[in-house]
Formats: C-alpha cells, structure tokens, sequence
C-alpha cells in the first residue's frame, strides 16, 4: 500500500491512540484519554481516516487547528513545527499493520505544508504494532 488512495479507512479508531502517547503540535506527553485523532488534510475537506493522514493530538490543540489548512496552521503557531519534527523522530520505523507510520505520514505533511518546512525522520527505532 504506496499511495496515499490505497491506504486502509479505518474510522476514527486508529490504532495509533493505543501507542503514540505525544502530543504531536505540543510535545507533551498524554494519557490515553486525551489522545485525539488529527486529520493533516482535514476531514471536512475531504481528508481520510488514514495512517498517512493522522497525527496524535490533544483535544485543545485540535480544537485551536479546527480545519485550518495545515499550511495556515504552520504559519500562526510555528511553535508547532520542532514539535511534529520531534514526534516523527521518537516514533520513525514505527510499523502500524504493515506500514512504516513515519514515512507514510511524512509524506502528507510535506504535501500540505506546501513549501513553508519539509518533515524528515531522523532516528531509526525497532517499534512495532499489530491490531
């Protein structure tokens, strides 16, 4: 599964909220509770329920994003980017049924930053999740 088309719609019930405990705008860590599940490209727009669509949030941050372009979003709150830039690092070679959440991801982030920054994953860790 390459694209972001073929990506599996899994609802709002990503595996994800199970085992990123980080705040991906903030960088505070969260209790299961306050886990929320953030559309990049957002869902009133047309985004999916995807793994390459989705960042872990808290729900006061997503609220502050509503749907905001996330190009938008980078430009008001900068504050954001190290953070989004630190959440990949802790979670890259992450494997969420099959695929690699960090590299998957990045790609839309880079999509829809529209220029303003370019994501990488630096850190290689040996992650793994299976629903």
């Amino acid at each position: 599964m390459n694209g972001l088309n073929q990506q599996v719609n899994f609802g709002y019930k990503t595996p994800l909220k199970e085992i990123i405990n980080l705040d991906a705008y903030t960088g505070k860590a969260l209790s299961r509770g306050q886990r929320t599940f953030e559309h990049i490209h957002p869902h009133s727009k047309g985004g999916q329920n995807t793994i390459a669509n989705c960042l872990i949030t808290g729900s006061a941050i997503n609220g502050e994003r509503g749907n905001m372009p996330f190009s938008k979003w980078l430009q008001q709150k900068p504050s954001v980017i190290k953070n989004i830039q630190s959440y990949l690092n802790k979670f890259r070679g992450l494997k969420v049924e099959g695929q690699d959440y960090v590299e998957t991801v990045k790609k839309t982030l880079n999509a829809e930053a529209k220029g303003i920054v370019t994501f990488t994953g630096k850190r290689r860790q040996n992650l793994s999740y299976h629903a």
